[in-house]
């Protein structure tokens, strides 16, 4: 089955699921004229109801079938858990329209395996883009226009709590895959900046009491960079990234904001980047949905397409 033509005048999205991340999509694409969303399914369809009556949504359906025959949308959203996503994205295959899910691809490294050779199978696998929004923060977007071509190290700090008071509830299929579901917005990361293929990688895993581990993983790729990755479990620290070469050091953290050392100096400049929190929606997203509409349209877009996704969901499962 083809992909369907899609309209110049503006572009139909219907989406399934209805919880804080769809929300947040639908909060994004109110912010684009070209943009009408068509539809919303929920299992139940009572969630999916009150987000279609909150933004004059038109169609609530209950199963992708009827998602499809009464909206005819050019992309569909996917945002649900993750328990939900290997069986959502094969049923969705079987209609012509564009996919965009939620990361992660699937509940752990095997699920995005059988995900990806389905999609390959059914040529379809280009047709799908996964959804991690901080490669599109401003302040990675400056990154990757203005570090040179030199080798770099890419140094990663992640902090998971699966004691986290919105974590602990879960269930334990979600937990026991925590970096599936979280670590991945940070592997991303490691995507986007290391070249190449990894030739060779140490790890260290280290347990501090019966909650609290460090892990720390090193690889270097046949590029000439190199990442270094360290996650502490069930206690404090940031989410950090550095790029660094010979000559300069970019570093985020918090990840939204933008600091660059030079060599041979102490200090940070900090480099003032736009924010699309001053348009209420969540970071990232608002470029995000600049990218979805030249993805539809095939035009080159910096989305992290099934492939790229499959590739961190292949390293997280390296990692850990």
């Amino acid at each position: 089955m083809g992909i369907k033509k899609t309209s110049k005048k503006f572009l139909k999205i219907s989406i399934i699921g209805a919880g804080y991340m769809a929300e947040e999509h639908i909060k994004a694409f109110k912010k684009f004229k070209e943009i009408k969303i068509q539809g919303i399914m929920s299992l139940k369809g009572i969630r999916a109801s009150k987000l279609a009556k909150k933004y004059k949504i038109k169609n609530v359906c209950s199963n992708i079938k009827s998602l499809y025959t009464k909206t005819s949308p050019d992309l569909l959203i996917i945002a649900v858990t993750e328990t939900s996503v290997k069986k959502i994205i094969i049923q969705s295959l079987k209609y012509p329209w564009k996919i965009f899910s939620e990361k992660p691809l699937g509940l752990n490294y095997l699920e995005s395996k059988e995900i990806y050779s389905i999609a390959k199978n059914l040529k379809r696998e280009k047709d799908i883009v996964v959804g991690y929004n901080r490669r599109n923060y401003e302040s990675t977007k400056y990154i990757i226009s203005n570090i040179s071509l030199k080798k770099r190290v890419i140094q990663i700090m992640d902090q998971q709590n699966i004691y986290d008071k919105r974590v602990i509830k879960l269930p334990m299929k979600i937990k026991k895959n925590w970096m599936f579901a979280n670590s991945t917005h940070l592997v991303d990361y490691a995507n986007i900046f290391c070249r190449g293929k990894i030739n060779d990688f140490k790890k260290k895993n280290i347990l501090l009491n019966n909650k609290s581990r460090i892990l720390t993983f090193l690889a270097t790729y046949d590029s000439g960079d190199v990442l270094l990755y360290n996650a502490l479990w069930n206690m404090p620290g940031p989410w950090r990234v550095s790029v660094t070469n010979e000559k300069k050091s970019y570093n985020l953290e918090p990840l939204e904001t933008l600091k660059i050392k030079n060599f041979n100096t102490r200090n940070y400049e900090k480099i003032n980047i736009k924010s699309c929190e001053k348009k209420k929606i969540k970071p990232g997203l608002y470029n995000q949905t600049v990218e979805l509409i030249k993805f539809v349209f095939n035009k080159k877009n910096n989305l992290c397409s099934l492939e790229e996704s499959h590739k961190v969901m292949s390293l997280t499962n390296k990692i850990y």
